[in-house]
């Protein structure tokens, strides 16, 4: 867990910097962002905000949400199906797209009987060939 500020070239350095390591330029007093960075997991989170007593509070909020577990970095989102996909793809073929019938035939011919009810994470490119 850290606190950075950040330079106007997206440099960051620690607080205690005067001068930004990209550019050399130095820190305004006024006007600072401060970047408050979270590594956990080989996942990072990170949240930028102008004024330093909010992001020691956010640093802090992050702590105690890790603690409480209710922050879990590790949790991921399942990939979805196929079908699912096809679901949000249809519409735009529909519009966009003068073939979209012969995508809806090879879709339900092909893809749907096999595939479509397979998350997207677990189809390889040996069961396409």
């Amino acid at each position: 867990m850290a606190i950075l500020i950040r330079c106007e070239c997206k440099a960051e350095a620690k607080l205690t910097a005067k001068t930004c390591p990209g550019c050399g330029m130095e820190f305004p007093r006024k006007g600072r962002l401060y970047k408050v960075v979270l590594r956990m997991g080989g996942r990072k989170v990170t949240r930028t905000i102008g004024n330093l007593e909010a992001a020691r509070e956010i640093e802090a909020k992050l702590k105690v949400d890790i603690a409480k577990e209710e922050h879990n970095l590790q949790k991921k989102t399942p990939a979805p199906t196929l079908a699912q996909i096809w679901k949000r793809y249809l519409p735009w073929a529909m519009e966009n797209k003068s073939s979209w019938e012969m995508d809806v035939y090879s879709y339900q011919r092909h893809l749907e009987p096999i595939f479509g009810s397979m998350r997207m994470d677990q189809i390889s490119q040996f069961d396409v060939e």
